[in-house]
């Protein structure tokens, strides 16, 4: 892979296929295809695996664009959330709906003057701490 300082005009005569890195920001590569079609990409190692993402379509997206959203790639610390980490998420906003809601419907009765209110909390707070539990170690969500 050549490394050069890619420029505009440089861009449009080239015809040779390859791939060329960017000196100015060093995750940006433009990959030439054989029919001429140049795609810019971002490269680099994300959690010990090599990730390319796809930026665009030289002429669509420009030189100044590309390099802009390639620094944006640079900077991220992670890629988007596996699906345990996702399942993870919606255990917790699950648990802490049910829990709004019961909460609420304690408060309610509580204000209603039903004197069982206590014995109903502790049981709904019980099952919340259950859901959680059963949400995080379903046999599903075991990688």
């Amino acid at each position: 892979m050549a490394k050069l300082r890619l420029m505009d005009t440089w861009l449009s005569a080239v015809t040779g296929p390859g791939d060329y890195s960017d000196t100015i920001e060093s995750c940006l590569k433009v990959r030439v295809a054989r029919t001429g079609a140049k795609t810019f990409s971002a490269v680099r190692k994300l959690s010990g695996k090599t990730v390319r993402v796809r930026i665009g379509v030289y002429p669509e997206i420009g030189l100044r664009e590309a390099r802009a959203r390639a620094g944006e790639f640079r900077e991220m610390r992670s890629l988007a959330p596996t699906s345990a980490a996702r399942a993870e998420a919606l255990a917790d906003a699950v648990s802490a709906s049910a829990a709004n809601f019961f909460a609420d419907y304690v408060a309610d009765m509580k204000a209603r003057g039903v004197k069982s209110y206590g014995r109903i909390k502790g049981t709904l707070m019980g099952a919340v701490r259950l859901m959680r539990t059963s949400l995080y170690y379903s046999p599903t969500s075991r990688c």
